[in-house]
């Protein structure tokens, strides 16, 4: 360590010279290349079959129906329940990211800079017994529901009005504005 402080007192071109090696090893860094490489999972967003969607819905009106139709006074229900969209399945993406740099010093004492990126993605599939290479899916959102038309026997009814309301409101997350009661034929 002292023979570092006595160089660098005695004589300043040597203080010039380390800086410069040292500035030499970052540029011999540099120009061997950097390559970054990222592997990550992303999720995409895709639409499920319209079938199952139909499902959905027809499977909550009828449990709709049936609950509502206990309600004392209620009398024969039946719902209708329509949809904003069809839901939607995130699916685990592989994502295979490149990234290599390179500065090079010609004859000339000229710096040429090269600079390359490829990104490559790919689904991710499991093995299913049922469906072979069925998608990894990471979420399901549902499907979100617009409005909801209750018709009833006992619809004439303000008490059985506010009550159906209420449960649709409760169980479906859907805006107050969004649900009509009306009393049936």
């Amino acid at each position: 360590m002292d023979e570092l402080r006595t160089l660098f007192n005695k004589n300043s071109k040597s203080k010039y010279n380390v800086y410069i090696a040292f500035l030499l090893g970052v540029i011999i860094l540099i120009v061997s290349g950097i390559d970054f490489n990222k592997n990550e999972i992303i999720q995409e967003v895709e639409k499920p079959r319209p079938a199952n969607v139909e499902s959905y819905t027809s499977n909550l009106e009828k449990k709709l129906e049936v609950l509502l139709s206990t309600v004392k006074g209620a009398g024969k229900v039946k719902v209708m329940i329509t949809l904003v969209n069809e839901g939607e399945l995130i699916l685990a993406k592989d994502i295979d990211f490149n990234y290599k740099e390179t500065i090079e010093k010609d004859g000339e004492n000229g710096l040429r800079e090269i600079r390359e990126e490829k990104e490559k993605t790919e689904t991710l599939f499991s093995p299913n017994t049922a469906n072979k290479n069925a998608p990894v899916v990471l979420k399901e959102l549902k499907p979100q529901i617009e409005g909801v038309a209750i018709i009833a026997e006992g619809g004439g009814d303000i008490n059985i009005v506010e009550a159906f309301t209420r449960v649709a409101e409760s169980l479906l997350n859907v805006p107050v504005h969004k649900i009509q009661v009306l009393k049936m034929k």
